[in-house]
C-alpha cells in the first residue's frame, strides 16, 4: 500500500479518536445517534481511502458528461447541493451541539430573519457552485493528464 494512503488513514483515525472522545471534553446532546453516526462514518472513510482509484475513474466518466452540459447548468446544481449541505451541517451542529431540532431551530427565528438566512445560504451555496465547478474541472485535467502520461509511459516502455 502506498504511503500516501497510510497517511490519509492515519489521519482518518485520529479525526474519528476526536470524534468519539469529544462527548468526554464538551456536551453532546443525542449521544447514540451521535456514536451510531460516527461508527457510520469510519468504514465509509477507511473505503473511500482505499478504492480511490475507482472514485476517481467514476469522477473522471461522471464529470466528463456534466461538463458537457455547460457552465450555468452545473452552476445550479452545485450550487444547490451547496446549499442543502451547509443547511445539513448547521442541522446537525444544532441538533447535536444544542439539542434542538430543525422545526424548533425555525419555530424560534422571525420570518424576516429565516428570509435573511435563507438568502445568504443561497449567496454562499452559489460561492460553493462557482469553487465547485473550477475546482471539479482541476481535478478532471489531473486525471486527464495521469492518464495521458500512464498511456505514453506505456507506449515508450515497448
Amino acid at each position: 500500500m502506498k504511503l500516501e494512503k497510510w497517511m490519509k488513514i492515519v489521519i482518518m483515525g485520529v479525526g474519528a479518536g476526536i470524534l468519539i472522545f469529544l462527548p468526554l471534553w464538551g456536551e453532546i446532546y443525542h449521544k447514540t445517534p451521535y456514536y451510531i453516526g460516527i461508527i457510520l462514518l469510519i468504514p465509509l472513510a477507511i473505503g473511500r481511502i482505499m478504492w480511490n482509484e475507482k472514485f476517481e475513474e467514476r469522477f473522471y466518466t461522471s464529470w466528463g458528461k456534466a461538463r458537457e452540459q455547460g457552465f450555468k447548468i452545473n452552476l445550479v446544481r452545485e450550487s444547490a447541493k451547496g446549499s442543502v449541505l451547509m443547511a445539513v451541517l448547521v442541522i446537525i451542529n444544532q441538533y447535536f451541539g444544542r439539542g434542538f431540532t430543525p422545526i424548533e431551530i425555525v419555530s424560534q427565528v422571525s420570518k424576516g430573519i429565516l428570509t435573511w438566512l435563507i438568502l445568504m445560504l443561497l449567496g454562499f451555496g452559489l460561492i460553493y457552485g462557482i469553487a465547485a465547478w473550477y475546482e471539479k474541472e482541476k481535478r478532471y485535467c489531473r486525471i486527464y493528464f495521469e492518464m495521458k502520461k500512464q498511456q505514453e509511459d506505456i507506449c515508450k516502455s515497448r
